[in-house]
């Protein structure tokens, strides 16, 4: 199975909530998450893997789920852009997983990472 980790702190809104999470309207437990600069090419193989969002690489996730889309996010005048959203379903089970994937210092994401699925 594919997964990614990312750096997502909380808005500083006062209102909570995660920078750049939203949830789908209609759709229960369905997020988005917005505006990462990656490889949308790359990316695509998360779909059906799990995304998991961290306060700090130290720090267990605290929020997270199974991708169901990947997206590019243009930009208003339709040119693309290289960022790129999630959409995924949110798991209990995405809270309190330890960071896996790229460890240097200025590591905002893991990067695509394999791990064997416990059904292997």
């Amino acid at each position: 199975m594919k997964t990614i980790h990312f750096i997502c702190r909380k808005k500083r809104d006062g209102q909570g909530g995660l920078e750049g999470v939203s949830g789908v309207s209609g759709e229960q437990d369905t997020y988005t998450s917005e505006a990462w600069k990656v490889n949308f090419s790359d990316m695509q193989q998360l779909v059906g893997g799990k995304i998991y969002l961290h306060q700090a690489r130290a720090e267990t996730s605290h929020f997270g789920g199974k991708v169901l889309e990947v997206y590019q996010i243009n930009s208003e005048d339709d040119a693309p852009t290289s960022r790129v959203g999630f959409k995924f379903k949110a798991e209990r089970e995405a809270r309190g997983v330890a960071w896996q994937g790229r460890q240097d210092p200025q590591a905002w994401t893991s990067g695509v990472v394999s791990v064997k699925d416990e059904g292997d």
